[in-house]
């Protein structure tokens, strides 16, 4: 079954996949911290180091996938709008 037969399936998968985005938001919105973020503070010698990774790792982790996801939009576009670009008559 696809999710065009079964809308259900296409709603469940939405669920999953913006889950653990609006539980990361809400956390950091109502100021939550885990454990590891609470270590990384108390840390004085080597908080700088150990946190800058753990921002390099966050930072990649965000960006990589909303790049990728940007450009298989932009490239579903582009070929979707190929045969109208080339002069292909009655491309819709």
């Amino acid at each position: 079954m696809t999710m065009l037969r079964n809308p259900r399936i296409a709603a469940i998968t939405a669920l999953v996949l913006c889950l653990p985005i609006v539980i990361i938001l809400s956390l950091i919105t109502l100021g939550v911290e885990s454990d590891i973020v609470r270590q990384v503070r108390v840390l004085n010698g080597g908080a700088s180091r150990l946190g800058s990774v753990i921002s390099l790792g966050a930072i990649l982790l965000l960006t990589i996938p909303i790049l990728l996801l940007f450009l298989s939009i932009v490239g579903a576009f582009v070929v979707d709008q190929l045969p109208c670009w080339a002069g292909v008559p009655n491309c819709d």
